[in-house]
């Protein structure tokens, strides 16, 4: 299953459930998260997920386009190869935000920054729902798509 698809997301969505870790350090956090992908040699080519965070749960998850964009609280947007390594554990998703290896659309790092534990809880659920890299070529998803 490729990574930032319907399916991704959903399997996601039920891992970070499963998650006790989460369920603690994620309960204070309310708001959808969008994070999109772009494909390094034409950032125009994208693919994004949209997670509804409340209480330690996610209530939805599913593949994201301008509107669920306007509903997030926060946006984060990188390359393909930087979510790669994100979702390997190679890069701590706060310090790729403060380096600049993440980029922030929407929000601000200081609305972050106290939900640090809960974004690596998140995403290390990411990680063990696992992934192919998306396909974003010619015949890839375009910005907005589902």
């Amino acid at each position: 299953m490729e990574v930032f698809s319907s399916e991704w997301a959903e399997a996601w969505r039920e891992e970070i459930n499963a998650d006790a870790r989460y369920r603690e350090v994620g309960r204070k956090w309310v708001g959808g998260v969008t994070l999109r992908l772009f494909a390094k040699d034409d950032p125009k080519r994208t693919r994004a997920v949209f997670l509804d965070l409340e209480g330690g749960e996610c209530l939805s998850a599913c593949t994201a386009g301008d509107e669920e964009i306007e509903r997030s609280v926060v946006a984060i947007r990188a390359s393909d190869d930087a979510w790669r390594r994100v979702l390997a554990g190679e890069i701590d998703p706060v310090l790729g935000l403060m380096g600049g290896t993440l980029r922030l659309e929407k929000g601000s790092l200081l609305r972050v920054l106290p939900f640090a534990d809960g974004a690596r809880a998140m995403l290390a659920a990411a990680t063990r729902v696992g992934g192919e890299r998306p396909d974003l070529g010619p015949g890839g998803s375009p910005q907005g798509s589902r």
